[in-house]
């Protein structure tokens, strides 16, 4: 397989490769009768070559292997090129630059289950940073209130040795909800809190959503393995079709399926 990333190939020289260790039957029929074509004096037949119908249909057969071979070229590059971008996106957890974008948000939403990460890790003033810098917040997360929905957000420890119990896990829930109305607080009309009573198979957090520059962390919610959240997809404006995608289930996620919540 290295033989076939080596830079230095020409792309026929790659597309001849791909078309041998592909089974390429069809054009690999054509090479074998354009090499037959050249050899032919050398096994006697020295009219046939001279021919110049046998040289036109060679010429061209010739040509349209070098543009079909390019065309399969660039065809296996784009592919290439397409999945390395899908998957540049991927992540086992939030990227390096994860904690800065959003502290230098000037519109930041987040949503998830507890939302623990913003209260309960070395980060623990990013939100803090962000409202200093004049920034707002639309926060969501599960209502503390059902204990159907407390229930179902558990699912991400369940397996742990130490799992939390379902009173642990409210307990985190209100304790969010706590830190965030002291940020309500200090930020009067800046951030705004709701929750929801509807399961949440990702969590969103969204950098400047309407900005050229804005970013998109999906973060997905899975059974537990072991592993944490995963994956963390990162989408970028005009950068992703799926970009558009997420802002929309953020904005109904929003306006349809979640509700402020009460002050204390």
């Amino acid at each position: 397989m290295n033989l076939l990333n080596q830079s230095s190939l020409t792309p026929l020289i790659r597309g001849l490769l791909r078309t041998f260790l592909g089974n390429n039957t069809a054009i690999l029929l054509l090479i074998i009768a354009a090499l037959v074509s050249s050899v032919a004096p050398w096994l006697g037949f020295t009219q046939l070559p001279q021919s110049p119908w046998f040289k036109f249909v060679f010429s061209a057969m010739g040509i349209l292997i070098s543009v079909v071979l390019h065309q399969t070229y660039q065809l296996n590059e784009l592919h290439e090129l397409v999945q390395t971008s899908v998957n540049s996106t991927l992540y086992d957890c939030y990227p390096p630059s994860y904690w800065e974008s959003l502290a230098g948000a000037k519109k930041l939403w987040i949503s998830g289950l507890n939302l623990r990460r913003f209260c309960f890790s070395d980060h623990v003033n990013t939100l803090d940073r962000m409202i200093g810098r004049g920034g707002t917040l639309n926060a969501i997360l599960l209502s503390s209130d059902d204990d159907a929905m407390i229930k179902y957000g558990t699912r991400q420890d369940n397996g742990q040795a130490d799992a939390p119990s379902l009173k642990d896990w409210r307990g985190t829930i209100t304790r969010t909800e706590s830190y965030l109305r002291n940020l309500q607080v200090s930020a009067p009309g800046r951030v705004h809190i709701k929750k929801t009573d509807y399961p949440m198979p990702f969590g969103l957090d969204a950098v400047d959503i309407e900005s050229p520059e804005g970013i998109i962390y999906v973060r997905y919610y899975p059974f537990y393995t072991g592993g944490g959240d995963k994956p963390i997809l990162v989408l970028r404006a005009n950068q992703s079709p799926w970009y558009d995608f997420y802002k929309n289930q953020l904005y109904i996620q929003w306006e349809d399926y979640a509700t402020d919540l009460e002050p204390d």
